[in-house]
């Protein structure tokens, strides 16, 4: 981007910068080359200032955990759900997720309690667990701020789904636009493996359960 135009010529050398919060007047002065001092900036986003927001859940540890380390997530917090999964079992998680009112984040905003249930009530087997990512929607990229910031904790809770539901394979459904994220879930799915938090026998419970992106 050409400093001070806005324009963006062939070329040149992509730059990145911090712009938080996105403001009209931050962007634009982010196009005209002035972005201040980005430490500071980046320190006042909602992850990263000294008081997190409480209102953060789904994006409380963007920005703040490494998303290619096991051993930063389960640092702050990662796997002890679906530990305690375990320890209640699969119809008390359902349970769970009925009572929560957890809704999809699609438009249809069905609840997830009852697509679980109907799941894990089906008597036909074996039972396949697909995670849509595909993320279709112009201009959405919700789930993709996801699996790159943060991809121990949709695997996690795939295999929570997966063991609520009695899926022993599951497949996330990956657009190939996004190869970033495929790199960080292979990544992240690969070290849960190694540690015994997918495979034949997770957390050493004798539940098992498989994962591949595709």
């Amino acid at each position: 981007m050409r400093a001070g135009t806005g324009r963006i010529e062939a070329g040149e050398h992509p730059r990145q910068r911090v712009v938080a919060p996105a403001t009209p007047a931050a962007v634009r002065a982010a196009l005209a080359g002035d972005t201040g001092d980005e430490a500071a900036v980046a320190a006042g986003t909602p992850q990263c200032s000294p008081t997190p927001s409480p209102a953060l859940v789904l994006l409380s540890r963007i920005g703040v955990v490494d998303p290619e380390s096991l051993h930063s997530y389960r640092a702050a917090g990662g796997y002890q759900a679906l530990r305690r999964a375990f320890d209640i079992g699969p119809v008390a998680v359902i349970r769970e997720i009925t009572d929560s009112g957890i809704v999809g984040r699609g438009g249809a905003a069905f609840p997830a309690g009852r697509k679980w249930d109907a799941v894990a009530r089906q008597p036909a087997r074996p039972h396949y667990l697909v995670c849509n990512a595909d993320e279709s929607e112009p201009g959405t990229f919700k789930d993709r701020v996801l699996m790159e910031g943060d991809p121990f904790a949709l695997i996690e809770s795939i295999t929570i789904a997966a063991f609520a539901t009695g899926c022993e394979q599951g497949y996330i459904y990956l657009r190939g636009e996004y190869p970033r994220a495929r790199r960080m879930l292979e990544n992240a799915i690969t070290q849960a493996t190694a540690h015994g938090l997918l495979g034949d026998d997770v957390m050493g419970t004798g539940v098992s359960f498989h994962l591949v992106p595709g």
